[in-house]
């Protein structure tokens, strides 16, 4: 290990090997094997996600740059760029000759001590101090509080190995919370100007990540490597944040908190958007904190620069066009929902906008560079944040497998057919919702109590509903003939009754024998109602009669 840690030929990165065995690689090794090994195995799923985006940042950047042999070749133009990005897909690795010149150059800003730092700022080593645990994103809450999960014991001053906090860093980066304290020359500069943004959570934590996962690393990093804004443009010159940083740390505004910029432009740019400015605390070889304060910011509005995260429609007049931020969920079913839809243009003529990477897949599949029966896994990893976005309270992560295929333009029937089974699967789940709301109503509950019995049964049948339904869409394969897609899906609809079915014969065991016999309920406007378990059976049932039809053979 050399003193300066450099991250490219220094092991820091975990990863999983093609046999299941744990592997710690550096970056040079991770893109010449990259065909070696199946997938990124961090500590969490969302430090899985940050470490990708800088790998992908600067992946990116060299495909850009370089041609395969090495040689110094920036490509501007939409036909080269995409031929470049082909062969190297159908080589099957990465080319280390490819790679090298890069490396070469940018030794030095791969440094993770010295003074010239790997995302880090001189200017943050006046800002506050925070334990390594803090650092730790599997530990989930900020550093004043005591731990939520204590995953490791502490003996002493808390600190870790320096591979351990270039791990962790591209994730501070990305989803930091919001107890950053202010810096003293930024209440000075606060006061004087009258400006005081919200500090806000990092980039991460304002978008709803999504990417797309292969069978091995090397197809995760081409997929994920969106050479084209939306599968359509060609970017902007590429330039990582660690290229400008030591250009950046001489200008005035570096200093600032919560500086105020453009929207990048260039997706490496945007990969290593520098949210927050820290610097390490080392100590004989091990890291015992940092110091940070708030960074870069920019307005998500349209920011279609971002590639990896789901969209929601912004509500504006109907005289203007429709405009787009990144959608932000506080419901796992709410994100397991989209998340399913995250591949599927709307049918309804809505507004929508599809992820970036997803319409990259869409260009691939569509140009038959993806092999038939090829498969994709879309990933999801999300955090929670809690009051004030102040501390970390959770971390997850949904995914789903999808046949590359049914991403095909010609197959957008078969899109609109599986976004009509998602919408299917809520309205049964809002339909036992109802049921939980009359059965609680007539066992005596109030208002508020039935309100929650709504929404807890609506909840456990989007659960029930959801593994199952993953499982029969990862079989969906386009090209078999309409009869044989017809056939299954009548049989997922049978299993999404049976389902229901079972749900709802348990809930009925709950109540007592008098909600049988009802009770007339006066609702919020003084009106009576007349509410039973039994009324409520027939209610359900018929609803999901209309719902999934049984076919005339069954």
């Amino acid at each position: 290990m050399n003193e300066l840690f450099n991250l490219i030929d220094s092991a820091w990165i975990q990863t999983r090997n093609l046999a299941g065995e744990y592997e710690t690689v550096s970056i040079r090794e991770l893109f010449s094997r990259a065909s070696e090994l199946s997938s990124l195995a961090g500590e969490t799923p969302a430090q899985n996600f940050a470490i990708l985006r800088i790998l992908e940042a600067l992946l990116v950047t060299v495909v850009y740059r370089y041609d395969l042999q090495g040689n110094y070749k920036p490509v501007k133009d939409e036909k080269t760029i995409f031929n470049r990005w082909s062969t190297i897909w159908k080589a099957g690795k990465i080319p280390t000759e490819m790679m090298a010149p890069y490396f070469q150059k940018h030794e030095s800003e791969f440094n993770l001590l010295g003074e010239k730092r790997f995302m880090q700022s001189k200017h943050a080593k006046q800002a506050s101090f925070y334990s390594c645990k803090k650092l730790i994103g599997d530990l989930a809450v900020s550093g004043h509080k005591d731990r939520l999960f204590k995953m490791r014991s502490w003996e002493g001053t808390p600190s870790i190995s320096l591979a351990e906090a270039a791990s962790w860093i591209p994730n501070l980066l990305l989803f930091d919370d919001t107890a950053v304290k202010k810096t003293i020359p930024y209440k000075a500069y606060s006061k004087v100007t009258k400006v005081d943004h919200p500090t806000g959570v990092g980039w991460g934590g304002k978008i709803s990540p999504v990417y797309v996962a292969g069978s091995t690393l090397f197809e995760t990093l081409m997929l994920n490597c969106v050479v084209l804004q939306d599968g359509i443009t060609v970017w902007d010159s590429m330039q990582p944040y660690w290229e400008i940083q030591e250009q950046q740390e001489e200008t005035e505004s570096a200093r600032l908190e919560r500086r105020l910029i453009p929207a990048p432009t260039n997706l490496a740019a945007l990969l290593t958007l520098p949210s927050r400015r820290i610097w390490l605390d080392e100590k004989e070889g091990r890291i015992e904190g940092f110091r940070t304060f708030a960074g870069d910011v920019f307005d998500s509005e349209n920011a279609f620069c971002e590639q990896f995260t789901l969209w929601k429609p912004v509500s504006k007049s109907k005289d203007t066009p429709p405009s787009f931020r990144p959608a932000s969920f506080t419901l796992e079913s709410d994100r397991w929902h989209d998340l399913k839809t995250s591949f599927i243009s709307n049918c309804k003529g809505e507004p929508a906008h599809l992820p970036g990477v997803i319409q990259w897949i869409n260009r691939l599949q569509d140009e038959g560079l993806l092999p038939k029966g090829f498969k994709i896994q879309i990933l999801a990893p999300f955090v929670r944040y809690g009051t004030s976005y102040s501390s970390l309270t959770d971390i997850s992560s949904c995914s789903l497998t999808i046949y590359s295929k049914l991403l095909e333009s010609q197959n957008a029937e078969w899109r609109e057919n599986i976004l009509a089974e998602i919408e299917k699967n809520a309205q049964l789940a809002e339909a036992a919702g109802r049921f939980a709301m009359s059965c609680s109503y007539a066992a005596g509950a109030d208002p508020a109590q039935a309100n929650n019995e709504k929404k807890r049964l609506a909840a456990q049948l989007n659960r029930l509903l959801n593994q199952p339904f993953l499982d029969w869409l990862s079989q969906v394969q386009p090209g078999d003939e309409d009869s044989l897609f017809d056939e299954s899906l009548e049989e997922w609809e049978k299993t999404a009754r049976a389902i229901g079915t079972e749900l709802i014969r348990q809930e009925m065991q709950k109540y007592p024998p008098s909600s049988y016999f009802g009770r007339l309920v006066k609702n919020e406007k003084s009106k009576s109602s007349f509410q039973s378990v039994v009324h409520a059976e027939k209610r359900y049932f018929a609803e999901m009669a209309k719902i999934y039809p049984k076919p005339e053979t069954e």
